[in-house]
């Protein structure tokens, strides 16, 4: 009777320590390898629905730029310019104009025409102080994006100079309703929304960083997580998600298995471990496959090819390695404006396909090209020094005209910096930006200017 007794009292503290174990150390290593792929899979998500929120300011710009360059308003600032139109009149006429084709632009609020540091016309919205000050001041001939709070409510703010020639004549300043494209690209289990700095440091309360990425972070809120990634000036792409949804897979997961726990310990033990490491070995690799394949997606710009901001983000955060070092060079387009205003969109694409396929055609396989945004791309060099990127570029100077035959000369700025343990990847490519605007300018200055032929 002891003996059986023993046996009895044996066999409950193997089922107990078999229990035990299958829960705290599979269940649990497993709960948190998923846990932690489907918050990277909720990073992409935020990562997308950026790209969207680009996408549309990006044809805020073009619809802004469009506006500044009609010529029967341009005229008008023209004559005002060279005394033959009196500020009233040429309020008036502006105006006029506004009314007649502002409603053909989308999301549009409103429209103010800066001249000689004044608010001159103003069309849209009924605020008193966007008719009488300038909401952005004449500030340079590059078109720029900010982002602005007014009323609680984040607007895309499009600065678009006026030019005659090279002279600056002043400056339109376009308001768009950005909550519209946010709203459609929310969904019933979680919030798009656009916010400036406050908005954010509001919406993420004593909330703590999860995940880090390239220029964006993933937040922990108590009861929801909070995608944050940088839009344009002072702008900010939240994407907000009850962890019930986000973990709504997780935990259908996690009752199976435990389910399966208490019906087969009656006898089936080590049956019941094996299964459970290829359970969670299937749910893993649909769960890493349905990543690739977004990935896939979110890596590779559409038109040119070349990789994204997305999979810089992903690089900067799996494979940048500290013991090597990387040359970093950032390549601007000149005129590529110009080149889209004179000879069509479709020409401008054309040649930015062109030209990342020349960039190809001189670097390494191991190393990396990718679009940053419009005519912007960067190109990382592993075990590189800024000679040898400067050699790159100046065999693509010397081959360009050849390469690339088109209507319109086709030229461009750089700049280098080098990235290793001292000197991160983000600071590099601050390094390498500023660098390619010092090369710009010294190029206009010198009469080089790149212009069109």
């Amino acid at each position: 009777m002891e003996f059986i007794k023993r046996a009895r009292i044996l066999f409950v503290a193997s089922i107990l320590a078999i229990a035990a174990f299958t829960y705290f150390v599979i269940y649990k290593l497993i709960q948190t390898r998923l846990e932690y792929s489907v918050l990277e899979d909720f990073m992409d998500l935020g990562f997308a629905n950026r790209t969207a929120i680009e996408q549309a300011v990006d044809g805020y710009i073009q619809d802004a730029e469009s506006f500044s360059n009609i010529k029967t308003i341009k005229n008008v600032v023209v004559n005002y310019k060279n005394g033959l139109v009196r500020p009233g009149d040429l309020r008036k006429h502006t105006v006029e104009a506004f009314k007649e084709i502002a409603g053909e632009y989308k999301n549009l609020v409103f429209v103010q025409r800066v001249v000689d540091g004044k608010a001159a016309a103003g069309y849209g919205n009924d605020r008193a102080d966007w008719h009488t000050t300038p909401i952005l001041p004449v500030a340079g001939e590059s078109v720029r994006v900010n982002m602005m709070d007014w009323g609680g409510k984040i607007y895309a703010v499009v600065y678009s100079p006026i030019k005659d020639g090279e002279e600056l004549l002043g400056a339109d300043n376009v308001v768009f309703d950005i909550a519209p494209v946010a709203a459609a690209l929310s969904k019933s289990n979680y919030t798009v929304n656009v916010l400036d700095d406050a908005g954010v440091t509001a919406l993420k309360g004593s909330g703590t960083v999860v995940i880090t990425g390239f220029d964006s972070m993933l937040y922990d809120c108590g009861g929801y997580y909070l995608f944050s990634g940088a839009v344009y000036q002072s702008g900010y792409l939240c994407v907000t998600a009850q962890k019930d949804f986000v973990f709504k897979g997780i935990r259908s997961i996690s009752l199976t298995v435990l389910y399966l726990i208490a019906l087969l310990f009656a006898g089936l033990l080590c049956a019941l471990y094996f299964f459970l490491i290829k359970y969670a070995n299937d749910v893993l690799h649909l769960t890493e496959k349905k990543r690739e394949d977004f990935q896939d997606l979110a890596f590779r710009d559409a038109l040119t090819g070349a990789y994204t901001r997305t999979f810089l983000n992903f690089w900067t955060k799996n494979m940048f390695e500290f013991d090597k070092t990387y040359c970093m060079v950032v390549i601007d387009i000149d005129n590529m404006k110009y080149i889209n205003d004179t000879f069509g969109h479709a020409a401008g694409d054309n040649m930015l396909r062109s030209f990342c396929s020349l960039i190809r055609s001189f670097v390494r396989s191991g190393d990396i090209v990718a679009r940053l945004g419009g005519d912007e791309f960067l190109i990382i060099l592993e075990n590189a020094d800024e000679e040898a990127g400067r050699r790159i570029m100046q065999h693509v100077e010397a081959d360009i005209d050849s390469s690339l035959k088109f209507d319109f000369k086709v030229s461009f700025s750089y700049g280098l910096a080098k990235a290793d343990k001292r000197s991160g990847m983000k600071e590099a490519v601050k390094l390498a930006d500023a660098d390619m605007y010092r090369q710009k300018e010294a190029r206009k200055q010198g009469g080089e200017t790149g212009a069109p032929a």
